[in-house]
């Protein structure tokens, strides 16, 4: 059976925490912004080709990334969200930004867990050149 989109469907790519203070020094925010753009565009430019049905839209948003994602996300399905797998604490395998969304977003929340080595075969170039990819809220 095809893939359908339902009426209305969209997709939303948000990239989080650029230009956000940082611990120690200073930060150019516009250059960090940018790059953050940049990065997000990368992730989702194959995208259209293969679901051109789907309109996707792209943000970065400004913050603590649980927060504005639980914001943004207010009127979302759902909420697909990578985690790194850096942890390594059994209680925190989720990762803060899983595990703060998992208790903060009004809608559910999916975490996709990173990508063994081998598991990359077979994707598209852009999936298998990134290290995370953006969260999704739609």
């Amino acid at each position: 059976m095809p893939w359908t989109t339902p009426p209305h469907g969209r997709l939303r790519c948000a990239q989080c925490g650029c230009g956000s203070p940082p611990l120690l020094g200073s930060v150019d925010e516009p250059a960090a912004i940018e790059s953050c753009r940049r990065q997000l565009h990368e992730a989702t430019e194959g995208r259209s080709a293969t679901h051109p049905d789907v309109p996707l839209g792209r943000a970065v948003l400004r913050g603590h990334p649980v927060e504005v994602l639980a914001q943004d996300a207010e009127r979302a399905i759902a909420v697909v969200v990578g985690r790194r797998g850096r942890e390594g604490f059994v209680g925190m395998r989720l990762g803060s930004v899983p595990h703060g969304l998992l208790r903060r977003a009004a809608c559910p929340v999916v975490v996709v867990p990173p990508l063994a080595p081998g598991d990359r075969e077979g994707l598209p170039s852009e999936a298998r050149e990134g290290e995370e990819p953006p969260s999704a809220v739609g």
